[in-house]
């Protein structure tokens, strides 16, 4: 039997986005090593992280398995070639995303292990002063999240009634060029703007003071955030998206193709019927209760890896 060791991907990173997050999950089901080209003997490593950014730390002496995420079809060649030559398979989240995966030209044994969720506590929120509807986005603003085509769908609502919409960004990557659009929502009068690293209690403190959360990314490999708010019974609006198809019967949704219009539709759908998208998250507050938590995703990853390392090579 090989010895198992999880590479230490993200060690010096909170959980602030979807990878992170998986790792800080998963750190405990073996030993952390920082460069596998130390270990002497064959081991099985599990690396959570993009493929090829941790190729100079993978010996070919090693069972080296990757767990990640793609959003769109197809996969860049980095990530195809890093996949096909540095790891024996691979493991994602979603069987759309193997989907991508396979049509991408990954040639190794792909695994589904859905996500694991972590319940963030429920905490005492004081009600409200705040006259208007008060929507919810958290994650950093990509293209393909639409935060800019929400803003402007509360712009244009907030001529009939009065809302506003908390923006969170964990973290701004290196590689955020779109300076300008974060100084806009720092000082846009509709948006109530805050980033850094949030505790669970914070984090579930900020969730439970929306009327609603919203979501209508073109495309996800994880989308944590709409299992967030459910989880903790917030009406949640999200996109007709593959990852999302779980959640759409306890969200509102909205349609592709995505667009200023769409979104204000499904935000007036749900404000006009609030209680009854309140009920629909209750509903999926206690669908996820039953669903995937930590503790059977990481139960899955180390039956993968004890798989192959029961091999002989």
């Amino acid at each position: 039997m090989l010895n198992k060791y999880v590479l230490n991907t993200y060690g010096n990173v909170p959980p602030e986005d979807g990878l992170s997050n998986v790792f800080h999950m998963i750190k405990t089901i073996a030993p952390l090593v920082d460069d596998t080209n130390e270990i002497q003997e064959k081991s099985v490593i599990l690396v959570a992280g993009i493929p090829f950014l941790y190729s100079h730390l993978l010996s070919p002496h090693h069972v080296n398995i990757c767990f990640t995420t793609y959003e769109f079809p197809p996969l860049p060649y980095d990530w195809t070639m890093a996949l096909n030559v540095n790891f024996m398979a691979v493991i994602v989240p979603h069987e759309s995303v193997k989907n991508i995966f396979l049509s991408s030209g990954v040639q190794i044994p792909i695994y589904v292990v859905g996500q694991g969720h972590t319940y963030l506590p429920k905490v005492h929120v004081v009600d409200q002063q705040e006259e208007a509807f008060v929507l919810g986005f958290l994650g950093v603003p990509v293209p393909r999240k639409n935060l800019d085509l929400i803003i402007k769908a509360v712009e244009e609502l907030n001529e009939t009634f009065l809302i506003r919409i908390k923006v969170h960004i964990s973290s701004l990557y290196e590689w955020f060029e779109d300076k300008d659009f974060i100084n806009l929502l720092k000082c846009h009068p509709l948006v109530i703007y805050s980033e850094g690293y949030k505790t669970k209690e914070e984090i579930a403190n900020w969730y439970q003071s929306l009327n609603a959360y919203i979501f209508p990314s073109s495309g996800e490999g994880w989308s944590f955030t709409p299992r967030e708010s459910l989880s903790l019974g917030i009406p949640t609006i999200i996109s007709d998206i593959p990852v999302h198809e779980d959640l759409i019967p306890y969200c509102c949704v909205v349609e592709r193709e995505i667009s200023v219009e769409t979104i204000k539709k499904s935000i007036n759908l749900l404000r006009d019927n609030h209680s009854i998208y309140k009920e629909k998250a209750k509903s999926g507050q206690r669908w996820i209760a039953d669903q995937y938590h930590e503790k059977q995703m990481n139960q899955a990853l180390i039956k993968i890896m004890d798989k192959y390392a029961a091999f002989e090579y």
